[in-house]
């Protein structure tokens, strides 16, 4: 009887861990997917910029600019799910004992935390360059703004990438 009880505790401990890799692989395809989002809409916020930077049109431009804030401001807000996801997988990852998914998800929220940071930074240099009433004033601004989206396309690109390995290494 003893014995019984001891293997349905060993039993319930085994399940109870894999549940918990189980959990940190679904929270870490949650961050993969949410970063290729992020991704996707912070290079459009970049090229929406980038292909009117030397116009000589006041209107070109802010139109551009406020087409480039909306999709740089759905790309912070899935950078910003991403890394909640990899805070989670990080959790989880830990739970189940997989160590080198714990590093990886942990990366992959610092990146997605850099990502958002110089998404909210993209964010507030084009809501200044909206707030210009002529277009050099405008294009003050041009040159942050692409140079923060870069910073985060590319740091959610490197999240991506963390965690993808922390999949590889937990499954």
């Amino acid at each position: 009887m003893k014995k019984l009880v001891l293997f349905s505790i060993l039993i319930i401990s085994i399940s109870n861990v894999f549940a918990q890799c189980d959990d940190m692989i679904y929270e870490i395809d949650e961050c993969i997917s949410n970063a290729e989002d992020s991704y996707k809409y912070l290079r459009k916020a970049f090229k929406e910029v980038d292909y009117v930077e030397y116009s000589d049109s006041f209107n070109e431009l802010k139109e551009a600019l406020e087409t480039a804030q909306t999709y740089c401001k759905k790309g912070k807000s899935y950078a910003e799910d991403a890394e909640s996801d990899a805070s989670d997988a990080y959790s989880y990852a830990s739970d189940c004992g997989c160590s080198d998914g714990e590093s990886y998800s942990s990366d992959a929220e610092s990146n997605s935390d850099d990502a958002y940071t110089y998404a909210k930074k993209a964010y507030r240099y084009i809501d200044d360059a909206l707030s210009s009433d002529n277009l050099e004033d405008m294009k003050y601004y041009v040159d942050d703004i692409l140079k923060y989206l870069k910073k985060a396309y590319n740091a959610i690109d490197d999240a991506k990438s963390e965690a993808e390995s922390a999949k590889y290494e937990c499954e």
